[in-house]
């Protein structure tokens, strides 16, 4: 299968591109999450950012279920359980819950 664009393995899967959609491949070759995203970034502590496509940021588990909506203008990845989001123009730290956290 050819990819548009693919990035490296991380926690056992990368992201990749085809039809101007992304899904994620497991290290064996085989498509482990549809392609259904505008974009998307690495997985890290069981969560990985996607984007729909109104630029809108969420976070995918493992099975590709969304469990923190898309509500981001921009979404990092996860470190000891923190991420760094933006909402409404400010940079803010949420859990994996997707609950605000203070720095």
């Amino acid at each position: 299968m050819k990819f548009e664009d693919a990035a490296s393995f991380h926690d056992g899967m990368a992201a990749v591109k085809k039809d101007g959609k992304y899904g994620f491949m497991g290290n064996d070759g085989s498509m482990l999450i549809p392609f259904e995203f505008a974009m998307a970034g690495r997985f890290s502590e069981g969560l990985a950012a996607v984007a729909n496509n109104k630029d809108q940021w969420g976070y995918i588990d493992v099975k590709g279920k969304l469990v923190i909506g898309y509500a981001y203008n921009f979404a990092d990845t996860f470190n000891e359980g923190i991420a760094r989001v933006m909402k409404g123009g400010a940079m803010k730290n949420i859990d994996r819950a997707g609950k605000e956290v203070k720095e």
